[in-house]
């Protein structure tokens, strides 16, 4: 009996040789490959850097080079970096960061202790090579997924145990986004109704089917979708056919859209899942007012150039003020002047309602999105500023004033209040911020629907590191101009 449920199709034997399986070792293999390579490019240009400054030969590799590659390689490996599929981009950002300094103290540690190799040390060297591999680590791994997301090869194979709404739900996630390394390459059901593909990835068959092709098809993570299942039936289930996984994720049915991350508890031989809304805890809260302040001290002064040139080219542009004023939603439901730089003719706001009243298809973009992609109230340079942002920068004064924060939800008008479906219980317990979560996803891409579902999740899931990620971020989607109209 068991021997014919394991019987394969000939039309799935087919389906079966078609599958490009991801590689694990070969994911592996190129971020080892290229985290080296950008720790030699930091080691190096921080030697050279220093060489000009002293006008002497600085060698930073006192100690044998493989073995100093190694120590990292290691490091990162044992906090789970590799093949790095999974993981929170903001989780990987912070063990790259402690990892990356731990490192560097051991090696500094190491040149004391190797008295032979002092003349060759040099603590400037040191810092500032721990300073730009802070950079080009991240950098580099970002790049290198931006690369290789989309082959095939990329990332590690999963089986879905589950071919509903949930299971397609989640092939369909998964596919849009290749970066996460989680590649559906199968499902398996034991509705005979479910039949062909979903998304690219094909039905295979009953639950049974499980064991064999896992040992098949190499696969090691698998995913279950089977919400309604009774506990028994599930811990059936669990006990016959998935001891070949080692990695296993359920997926329950109560969390909505916004893929919570949840911690799991122990209650007395009973599972619990807990959810925190970290940014509404006061010591987070003033931990990120202190961060703000900081930040957009330093920004001011760096981009105060840029603020001169861009008001410049507003007031010779057009006429009509250089900073636009527009209330927004605030925190606990206040209202605030959010400014910007006048993207917009004057009376903007009369001529785009008349427009959306003329033009069907316009209006229901603009339903859609809150926005128009090819806005004819727009001046010229406000293009320009729309598409690189660069029209937001007068709101740091906002986050001087404590009226903002440089990374939160996004900051409403008040006319979509009455869209937000009790979503602003949550999103305004927070300062809203400049730049945030849905501004790094897709930016106006995202339809009004999903920047809610983004805000709430960064509300009950924020973190330092996470700050860090959206900041970090939103330079690269800012100077590539994706997403922004």
């Amino acid at each position: 009996m068991l021997k014919q449920s394991l019987r394969v199709p000939q039309e799935k034997k087919r389906a079966l040789r078609l599958i490009q399986s991801p590689s694990p070792f070969l994911t592996t293999i190129t971020l080892m490959l290229v985290d080296a390579a950008a720790l030699v490019m930091a080691f190096e240009l921080s030697a050279r850097l220093w060489d000009l400054v002293r006008l002497t030969t600085n060698k930073l590799f006192y100690l044998e080079p493989t073995l100093v590659m190694g120590l990292f390689i290691l490091a990162y490996a044992v906090s789970g970096l590799y093949p790095g599929v999974g993981i929170r981009p903001h989780e990987e950002l912070k063990k790259l960061t402690v990892n990356t300094i731990l490192m560097h103290v051991v090696i500094a540690a190491s040149a004391f202790l190797l008295r032979d190799a002092l003349n060759a040390y040099s603590r400037g060297v040191l810092l500032t090579s721990c300073l730009l591999a802070l950079m080009f680590v991240p950098l580099a791994r970002t790049l290198v997924r931006d690369f290789c997301a989309h082959r095939f090869w990329w990332g590690v194979p999963v089986l879905i145990l589950g071919a509903g709404d949930i299971g397609q739900n989640l092939v369909k996630r998964l596919k849009e986004q290749p970066r996460m390394g989680f590649k559906p390459i199968a499902i398996v059901d034991n509705d005979p109704q479910t039949q062909g593909s979903y998304f690219g990835v094909p039905m295979l068959g009953p639950l049974s089917m499980a064991p064999k092709l896992a040992k098949t098809l190499k696969i090691h993570h698998a995913i279950l979708c089977l919400p309604d299942m009774s506990q028994a039936d599930l811990t059936s289930l669990l006990r016959r056919h998935t001891s070949m996984f080692p990695y296993l994720i359920l997926l329950p049915n109560f969390l909505d859209s916004l893929n919570l991350w949840v911690t799991a508890r122990d209650l007395g031989g009973v599972l619990g899942l807990e959810v925190k809304h970290n940014l509404l805890f006061p010591s987070s809260q003033l931990i990120k007012r202190i961060l703000d302040i900081t930040l957009t001290i330093a920004g001011i002064l760096i981009f105060l150039p840029l603020l001169i040139l861009i008001a410049l080219a507003i007031k010779l542009s057009s006429r009509g003020p250089i900073l636009f004023a527009q209330e927004r939603l605030g925190m606990d439901g206040t209202r605030f002047k959010a400014l910007k730089f006048r993207s917009m003719y004057l009376n903007a706001e009369a001529k785009l309602e008349e427009i959306l009243q003329s033009d069907r298809e316009l209006r229901q973009e603009f339903e859609v999105f809150h926005k128009l992609r090819r806005d004819p109230s727009v001046i010229g340079v406000g293009r320009f500023l729309r598409k690189f942002s660069l029209d937001e920068l007068p709101q740091m004064w906002n986050v001087l004033k404590g009226e903002m924060s440089l990374v939160g939800p996004r900051a409403y008008m008040p006319n979509e209040l009455v869209k937000m479906n009790s979503s602003e219980n949550m999103i305004l317990k927070a300062l809203l911020g400049i730049t945030g979560l849905w501004q790094v996803r897709g930016r106006n891409n995202c339809s009004f629907q999903q920047r809610l579902d983004i805000d709430i999740y960064y509300v009950r899931n924020w973190s330092l590191s996470l700050d860090f990620y959206i900041l970090a971020s939103t330079f690269r989607v800012v100077l590539l101009g994706k997403g922004a109209y």
